[in-house]
């Protein structure tokens, strides 16, 4: 069974507890499937598995490059909505909590995708997980990133490591 004293070191920001210890149920995400490579003008299908610990959800939210194009908000009306991004379909009538559908993925798609889920009141917990994904046209990959808050496309042969500005 758990020990019914505390103890934390100072840095972690906390301080003893008086009393038994309280186990507090951490929302968390349990995997996050992003392919890595995935060819232009194919479907894609991105998945987010949460463990909410007893809390209820409040929203699911998915990012491309540090911009939301995917909202799952069980309480709205409509639950689902798409914000329009580059190179991003959403198909709405596929996706739900944890699985986003985008249609005929462009080359502009590439980049970090981020899900983040949120828990409802009381606690507000909010967890979140990164992946990068390229989209290959034909023996090329291509990734959308971040540098100097600017976007800026990124050539990679399959053959070569080598990056360069394009």
């Amino acid at each position: 069974m758990f020990s019914t004293e505390r103890t934390c070191a100072m840095h972690e920001g906390c301080f003893p507890l008086s009393g038994p210890a309280k186990i507090v149920a951490t929302l968390r995400i349990v995997s996050l499937d992003i392919p890595k490579k995935v060819k232009s003008g194919k479907e894609v299908k991105l998945t987010c598995l949460y463990d909410l610990e007893g809390d209820r959800l409040y929203s699911i939210k998915w990012y491309r490059d540090d911009k939301e194009f995917y909202r799952f908000v069980p309480k709205d009306a409509p639950q689902k909505q798409y914000f329009p991004l580059d190179g991003i379909i959403v198909d709405l009538s596929r996706s739900d909590n944890m699985t986003v559908y985008i249609r005929d993925v462009q080359v502009s798609a590439g980049g970090i995708f981020e899900c983040e889920v949120s828990a409802d009141s009381p606690s507000f917990r909010t967890a979140a997980l990164q992946k990068v994904m390229m989209v290959e046209v034909s023996d090329r990959f291509w990734i959308q990133s971040k540098m100097s808050r600017e976007r800026n496309l990124i050539y990679r042969s399959k053959n070569s490591t080598d990056c360069r500005k394009v």
